[in-house]
């Protein structure tokens, strides 16, 4: 494997892929690249994978004490009764917080992962972090919750990452409402639309660009900000988002690279599996 740039990217970037090259790529990362927190990024970086050798992988790095934080993120977007049942020796275990366990359900649908998020909020877990745990997850049950969670004091701001990859009819209401009502939250509706690419999103992108509002910090209206505009394409690859990728993107590598994967391990393992 070649120098020159971030292993720790490198290891970010496989959330969601889980070929068999993959796991020989973090095999390889977890052997040449010893620097410090390598281990622990590695461990993130497997969300979104359930297989047999994910699961294995992840109980070699907890004999290797990687960071308890590490390997809950990383169970993000798995929701195998394997990854459930290691959630549930992890919240068992000293020092876990139960934040971490919260985020990694992101992309789970289950019964059981909805009694689990009942529970964390029972026990005191932080409803921003229950709330981005719901990332892919729209059930019923699921945008019941989010309203519970913005009446107990959620922020929106939380409860819009916590969208990602949902574009049931009721989501949509929820940011359209945000859209029209609240308009400091143009990036995070942005944002919100990752790997959601019904025709109503692409509506809705198009009304975030015509959209300017005010804002102490600039002198003049602003519109979306098209990082968060870039990373609200990530894991949607209809010809239309392709056209705003051309449009926008074409010459801005950065953006470009942001419209397909976001860099939250969280997110990219709901909304990017571009192996499958």
């Amino acid at each position: 494997m070649k120098t020159g740039f971030s292993w720790y990217e490198l290891a970010r970037g496989l959330a969601g892929v889980g070929t068999p090259e993959s796991m020989k790529m973090r095999k390889d990362l977890m052997k040449v690249s010893p620097q410090i927190g390598m281990l622990e990024v590695v461990a993130e970086g497997l969300a979104g994978v359930g297989t047999p050798e994910s699961m294995e992988m992840r109980r070699d790095l907890m004999r290797e004490r990687v960071g308890l934080d590490s390997i809950a993120l990383g169970l993000a977007g798995v929701g195998t009764p394997k990854a459930m049942e290691m959630r549930e020796d992890l919240m068992k275990k000293e020092g876990i917080n139960l934040d971490d366990i919260a985020q990694s359900l992101a992309g789970v649908d289950s019964p059981e992962a909805m009694k689990m998020r009942e529970n964390l909020i029972k026990n005191d877990a932080n409803l921003n972090t229950v709330a981005q745990g719901l990332a892919g997850v729209g059930t019923p049950e699921s945008m019941e919750m989010r309203k519970d969670l913005i009446e107990n004091g959620a922020d929106l701001g939380y409860i819009a990452q916590g969208l990602v990859g949902v574009g049931t009819p009721e989501s949509m209401r929820m940011r359209e409402e945000w859209l029209n009502r609240h308009s400091d939250m143009l990036d995070s509706i942005a944002s919100s639309l990752a790997g959601v690419g019904t025709p109503e999103s692409m509506e809705m992108r198009r009304e975030l660009l015509k959209r300017k509002v005010d804002s102490r910090a600039y002198r003049e209206k602003r519109g979306v900000d098209l990082d968060a505009f870039a990373r609200g394409l990530a894991g949607v690859l209809t010809p239309e988002a392709q056209k705003f990728r051309e449009k926008y993107f074409k010459n801005d590598f950065s953006r470009l690279a942001s419209s397909y994967g976001t860099g939250s391990v969280i997110i990219d393992a709901v909304v990017c599996r571009y192996d499958q």
